[in-house]
């Protein structure tokens, strides 16, 4: 099977986009990219002192984070206009309209497809927090905070999505073969 499409995969933190997106990307011998490392090579270059990581470059200004966020997405889209990669996003980039419309445009056209990776609320939970609760879910109930953050984004990214594929806690061999399975049917 060859990629027809570029392929955009979404979810949230920790959902396994990034570890998915290169297994398909070798499996169907096309480039993969990732957002965050995309724009963080962006800031990177524009920035003094630049950035360590991405986590960095949004607590120093959100703002500017969605400003890379969407210069790296148009610069994925012209690569998207050449020939098909599997394209990793960040886990806050639905709340980028910049991005979303972009990617939204692109669909239209037929270019590329959005693969909703939907992972369980509680699986999230346990790999965000395994090294110890991070400073977005810091609060007197970070499950809250979480629980509040996972219905928004699941709700944006529902929306957002060609395809949405339910990982119910597979491995990321179980993802590849659930991916393709859909990509077969779509």
């Amino acid at each position: 099977m060859r990629l027809k499409r570029s392929l955009v995969l979404m979810g949230l933190k920790h959902s396994g986009k990034s570890t998915l997106g290169i297994l398909a990307a070798k499996r169907w011998n096309a480039a993969f990219r990732d957002l965050d490392n995309l724009l963080l090579h962006l800031a990177m270059k524009d920035m003094d002192p630049p950035p360590e990581n991405c986590r960095e470059l949004y607590r120093r200004n959100s703002g500017l984070f969605q400003k890379y966020e969407a210069q790296a997405a148009a610069e994925a889209a012209e690569m998207m206009n050449r020939r098909s990669l599997v394209l990793s996003l960040g886990g806050g980039a639905v709340e980028n309209s910049a991005v979303t419309i972009l990617l939204r445009e692109l669909a239209g056209k037929d270019l590329l497809l959005r693969v909703y990776l939907m992972e369980e609320e509680e699986v999230l939970f346990g790999r965000i927090s395994a090294g110890g609760i991070p400073p977005f879910l810091e609060g007197p109930d970070p499950r809250r905070i979480w629980r509040d953050l996972y219905q928004k984004r699941h709700n944006l990214y529902s929306a957002e999505a060609d395809i949405t594929l339910s990982l119910s806690g597979a491995n990321p061999a179980e993802a590849l073969e659930l991916l393709e399975e859909a990509l077969a049917v779509h």
